[in-house]
């Protein structure tokens, strides 16, 4: 399973990761033409673009480390030494040098993995507030906008309004 398994998830990693750093070229070339968007928003988006980029290196790293996980066969070798293990705890046999350094290695390539794959999610999540943040800051400015407005028409709308509905003068027979 192992042997179809992690080539097929490491080709979908860097498949992944290829679609999304097209993706950001895309965004980078519509950025380039809009010349009248305000520069907080081209911060934005620039930023944008640059945690995705850092996403996308970091599902890179992932990659090569899953094909190292899985070319190396460090899974299996650590399956083998934990088969051996109930039979050499009966005999009361440790664990060789050798097998320590690997257990080792094991252990700080597997670590290495995770800490990889904890950056990629804080990554994930720092884009995410980002742009709740942009969002937030995007409804306050509409918002000022439309009270702005309403404030300049409501005086013109109050006249409006009283011009419509005053009783006009009509001579009354005596």
């Amino acid at each position: 399973m192992e042997a179809y398994f992690g080539p097929a998830l490491v080709v979908l990693l860097l498949g992944l990761s290829g679609w999304l750093v097209w993706r950001q070229w895309l965004l980078a070339q519509w950025l380039r033409t809009q010349e009248q968007m305000r520069p907080e928003e081209r911060a934005h988006f620039r930023g944008r673009i640059l945690r995705r980029l850092m996403g996308v290196v970091l599902l890179l790293v992932l990659a090569v480390q899953l094909g190292g996980l899985f070319g190396r066969n460090i899974l299996g070798d650590l399956d083998r030494l934990v088969e051996k293990g109930p039979v050499a705890k009966a005999e009361g046999k440790k664990l060789t040098a050798e097998e320590e350094a690997f257990v080792r290695f094991a252990m700080t390539y597997v670590g290495g993995m995770a800490l990889v794959l904890f950056a990629l999610l804080g990554v994930a999540l720092w884009d995410v507030l980002s742009i709740r943040r942009w969002g937030t800051m995007h409804m306050r400015r509409l918002r000022a906008d439309r009270q702005a407005l309403m404030e300049r028409q409501f005086p013109h709308l109050y006249e409006d309004l009283t011009r419509r509905f005053e009783p006009k003068d009509q001579e009354t027979p005596e």
